[in-house]
């Protein structure tokens, strides 16, 4: 796989190159490489003139709702917006919990964080676990058009927010759940629901390229949600070219290992970075699973906290931790720190 993101990378670094001699992309435009949502493939991102427009015509086919449930575990549904005989007629039920996932850049709902997350799930209860696809509106090379395309991702979400709602589904049983490019999705969707306020956001790793200076306006806020928890752990700092934000986003805000390179990756400062990108959403899905995992320490940064400055989640400490992940408490504020092994079960509890 590791030979394939390579081969991939060069071929696509060569179509970019193409471009550029066609005139359709600028010579001088920044061009990097992120991993996609499963880490396994790094693509050359392209970060074009806003002014450009490259976005596909946003239609209903661009983003597809998908729905599982333990009823229909591997085989989706597919859902429409205001369609209510079709919901009627799928497995979905008002009376289960809802989990909504934002697939990142360049992927799909059979990415490795929406099938993981999936899984985990149905493996501790009924859920209803909704996949969002924009995938055609996520495609590389062209990332700040895929960042822009997170507001018209969120607002379509909202509007099945709305019409779920709508059909009996209580709002506090909604929750949403972004990666990367699709934590700032999730958070569009947060801020243009109509029929209330949204109870849960959580984000994994939400992007950096594309959301600083000016663009900061467009990120996810804590202001979306209710609640709006975040794990940071490729986080960009100084002059690094980490892809995941530094800056507190949410209510709560956890920084596993420092936050920006997580142990057990290694190897090019991108292999390091897709590594660390990726392991923000494997550390929940593990805490879906384990409830009493990732217990985290509240501190005012990873240096206080390493130095024991801030106590500790001992048996006899009184330490206010909390624990990362599905089962975290709403009461969670501030920042918090931990540490995970380099290898599965990351937890150290």
């Amino acid at each position: 796989m590791v030979l394939l993101g390579f081969i991939w990378a060069i071929w696509s670094g060569l179509q970019v190159t193409f471009l550029a001699l066609r005139g359709q992309v600028n010579p001088a435009t920044s061009i990097f490489f992120v991993p996609d949502s499963d880490g396994w493939v790094y693509y050359p991102a392209v970060m074009d003139d806003p002014s450009m427009d490259l976005r596909p015509s946003l239609t209903r086919r661009n983003i597809r709702f998908f729905l599982w449930t333990r009823q229909n575990a591997h085989v989706a549904r597919e859902l429409f917006v205001d369609e209510s005989r079709l919901l009627q007629l799928s497995t979905y039920s008002p009376a289960r919990y809802t989990k909504i996932l934002f697939h990142g850049f360049t992927n799909d709902v059979v990415s490795e964080f929406v099938i993981q997350t999936r899984n985990a799930y149905l493996s501790v209860g009924d859920y209803n676990v909704i996949g969002v696809d924009w995938s055609e509106l996520a495609r590389a090379p062209f990332y700040n058009s895929a960042a822009t395309n997170t507001r018209d991702v969120g607002k379509a979400a909202a509007a099945l927010v709305d019409f779920l709602v709508n059909e009996g589904t209580p709002i506090s049983y909604i929750h949403l759940l972004g990666f990367s490019l699709g934590a700032h999705a999730a958070g569009w969707a947060g801020a243009s629901v109509k029929v209330g306020t949204l109870p849960r956001i959580t984000a994994f790793d939400p992007a950096y390229p594309g959301f600083d200076g000016p663009n900061a306006r467009r990120r996810l806020a804590k202001s979306d949600a209710k609640f709006v928890d975040v794990i940071h752990t490729n986080a960009r700092v100084g002059l690094s070219n980490a892809v995941g934000i530094e800056t507190p986003l949410g209510h709560a805000d956890f920084y596993p290992n420092g936050g920006s390179r997580m142990p057990g990756c290694i190897g090019f400062s991108f292999q390091t970075n897709k590594c660390s990108h990726v392991r923000s959403r494997q550390y929940f899905v593990e805490s879906i699973v384990q409830p009493y995992a990732f217990a985290a320490v509240p501190c005012s940064s990873y240096k206080e906290f390493m130095k024991g400055s801030c106590g500790n989640c001992g048996t006899n400490s009184t330490t206010k931790c909390v624990y990362m992940g599905e089962y975290l408490t709403t009461s969670a504020s501030g920042l918090y720190f931990l540490r995970t092994r380099s290898f599965r079960p990351y937890s150290l509890d």
